[in-house]
């Protein structure tokens, strides 16, 4: 999706010495389908989704991922070259729009105090939003606040959770059978939604016990590699301490066309 990722991605797999063909083609979630057939692939054997906001978007403080960032733009479109960017959205939307965002986005219980403090300032920069938010609370708990918030509005710019449903609900039709497919989500709302997929995904006969005969033709689409989130461990951490609220779960197909 991310533009400026994807010519990260392509140099470093051009280096790669292996005997490989690697195509990228940018592309949301739900572009899915339209990616394999530029790549002339029908079907995978292997799909592998990193959710959310990487850490290069998060560390380039002029994109206003971060809380942390001085005088940013409220931009946070992953995709720069389309749709409409935060302050745009912040400028346009009504109390109760901002504060279902707050709300479902960032759990956020002071949600409707601070919709209420966005509609009357209109912030456009990352200071400006911050400012609001120390309003709402002091101390340490500010921090963990400023990020939920930042998160929701990033999700609602981006409808990564959207972008995700859509996704999930394509992936059988993606994949050959015993393909292996891996989610690594980084918050609670995507995660949801992952081990739902996979739970419908292994979910067999849906007829009544006492039926003697199945008509519902429904059959489990494979199983579940791990029933717990894998998460990463202390090496991973040393180098990589981001990696600490990634949360994968891995399933195999297995009556998969």
């Amino acid at each position: 999706r991310d533009r400026d990722a994807l010519q990260v991605a392509s140099r470093r797999l051009s280096e790669v010495d292996h005997d490989v063909r690697v195509v990228t083609v940018p592309g949301i979630f739900s572009d899915a389908r339209h990616a394999l057939d530029s790549a002339l692939v029908d079907r995978v054997d292997m799909l592998v989704a990193d959710l959310g906001v990487s850490s290069m978007q998060i560390d380039a403080s002029s994109r206003g991922f971060s809380w942390r960032a001085d005088g940013a733009a409220l931009d946070m479109r992953m995709d720069q070259g389309t749709g409409i960017d935060l302050a745009s959205h912040l400028a346009a939307a009504d109390h109760g729009t901002i504060a279902s965002v707050l709300r479902e986005f960032g759990e956020i219980r002071s949600a409707g105090r601070l919709a209420s403090l966005i509609v009357e300032h209109r912030p456009r920069t990352t200071d400006e939003l911050r400012i609001l938010v120390t309003r709402i609370e002091a101390g340490e708990t500010r921090k963990k606040l400023m990020a939920r918030v930042f998160q929701a509005l990033r999700i609602w710019v981006n409808d990564e959770l959207g972008e995700l449903d859509q996704l999930l609900a394509q992936v059988p039709d993606l994949v050959r059978s015993g393909a292996r497919v891996v989610f690594v989500s980084y918050h609670s709302l995507e995660d949801r939604r992952v081990k739902a997929a996979m739970k419908d995904w292994e979910r067999g006969c849906e007829c009544p016990p006492r039926q003697p005969v199945c008509t519902c033709d429904r059959s489990p689409l494979g199983r579940r590699l791990n029933r717990k989130v894998v998460r990463a461990g202390e090496a991973e951490l040393r180098g990589n301490p981001r990696a600490a609220s990634g949360r994968l779960r891995g399933f195999q197909f297995v009556g998969a066309a």
